[in-house]
């Protein structure tokens, strides 16, 4: 791991003491300095040195999946009697999931998307970048589109979630000189980035901003970012893609096996207890657990007000039966993946900023955004 967890460590405190044959021993890469740890867990796994398990939590999954370094986790989940696929939440596996093959998985989550009232919104099925670029036009004078969100934010987001729809993983050909990623330019230059000075309700009630950027973490953040539309039906679109609106899923704590472990077996064990209901159900903070049984438990401690600590006078807080099937819809929808590579963004973000800065067309930028990753993948990736 880059850096330990507090959850992780108790965990391995508790799983160490239980198991007389098989202990977890820890290395914490970027205790001292991140770049420095970095460079010296790639030095140890050129030099055969690999970790058994790898937390991906300050690390991009990609680079390691090319080289063939992570085994795949599906056959050992298909081996074990006791979890199958079903038990998750649907979209979390497909985080990590490449070519059939399933590479990590992370033991929560947090989304990140886009807000509004639903008579202005519609449906998220819709909200592609025409719809996102049309709904900019007809903005009324005077207001915001979204509050604090420049061209880089935006840009980085829709990457994050779709970096696989400009580069093909298994062939390296890469798409950024084509009319979708100029689009997406241009949609991203649109943003002013320009923070509301205020109370955000008041601008979202009156009409002044069009959507809240919204972040939810647990049941009562979705009620508190419902309840600012002061009784206004809400929509979560997402961010605009050609498949309509996606959720930007934010993982907690992924884990991978490495193809050199020499014990697969014992390494999935304490995969698998990470991701049974002991852990799941008591261990995971500011997140929504990935099992389903868990986040159902969650969904229905919320209903009731004296399991979540509220009082009965401050009842306002307790979300409705309804606002938790919505929730639940949210999360379900959610079906980004998380192949990201730091090294690719950063290529992008500079090329990009010329563009912003209106010192070369959308074309030009494209075409040379196009040549460097190019050049970067054939160069960093194994085909």
């Amino acid at each position: 791991t880059m850096y330990l967890d507090m959850e992780m460590e108790a965990w391995i405190e508790k799983w160490n003491q239980s198991n007389e044959i098989c202990h977890i021993e820890v290395k914490e890469y970027g205790e001292g300095d991140y770049e420095t740890g970095l460079m010296q867990l790639n030095a140890d796994i050129i030099s055969g040195h690999i970790p058994d398990m790898i937390d991906f939590s300050e690390l991009d999954m990609a680079p390691y999946i090319s080289k063939g370094i992570l085994t795949d986790l599906f056959p050992l989940m298909d081996s074990d009697s006791r979890v199958k696929k079903e038990d998750f939440v649907p979209g979390i596996l497909r985080l990590y999931e490449k070519d059939g093959k399933l590479y990590g998985i992370a033991l929560g989550y947090s989304l990140e998307t886009l807000m509004g009232k639903e008579t202005i919104l519609g449906s998220p099925s819709q909200w592609n970048m025409e719809k996102m670029k049309q709904m900019l036009k007809g903005m009324p004078r005077q207001s915001y589109f979204i509050d604090n969100l420049g061209p880089e934010g935006l840009l980085r987001i829709m990457l994050t979630m779709g970096m696989d729809e400009y580069i093909d993983w298994e062939t390296g050909r890469c798409f950024f000189h084509e009319d979708t990623f100029m689009e997406l330019l241009e949609l991203a230059e649109s943003m002013d980035g320009v923070p509301i000075e205020g109370n955000i309700e008041d601008y979202l009630a009156d009409g002044r901003l069009m959507l809240n950027r919204v972040y939810i973490s647990d049941v009562s953040e979705y009620k508190k970012a419902v309840d600012m539309f002061q009784g206004e039906k809400v929509v979560c679109v997402g961010y605009p893609s050609a498949q309509g609106g996606k959720t930007l899923i934010q993982p907690y704590l992924p884990i991978g096996i490495s193809n050199m472990c020499g014990n697969k077996d014992a390494a999935w064990e304490f995969v698998y207890s990470l991701v049974s209901e002991e852990f799941q159900d008591k261990h995971i903070r500011f997140n929504f657990p990935i099992l389903e049984t868990s986040l159902k438990k969650e969904f229905e401690q919320a209903l009731q007000p004296k399991a979540n600590g509220w009082s009965e006078e401050n009842t306002q807080l307790q979300p409705s039966k309804e606002e938790i099937k919505a929730l639940y819809e949210i999360i379900n929808r959610s079906n980004g993946k998380f192949l990201f590579d730091t090294n690719i963004w950063k290529i992008i973000e500079e090329e990009s900023q010329i563009y912003f800065n209106g010192e070369k067309t959308v074309g030009e930028v494209s075409e040379i955004i196009q040549n460097r990753v190019q050049n970067y993948v054939h160069e960093s990736y194994a085909y």
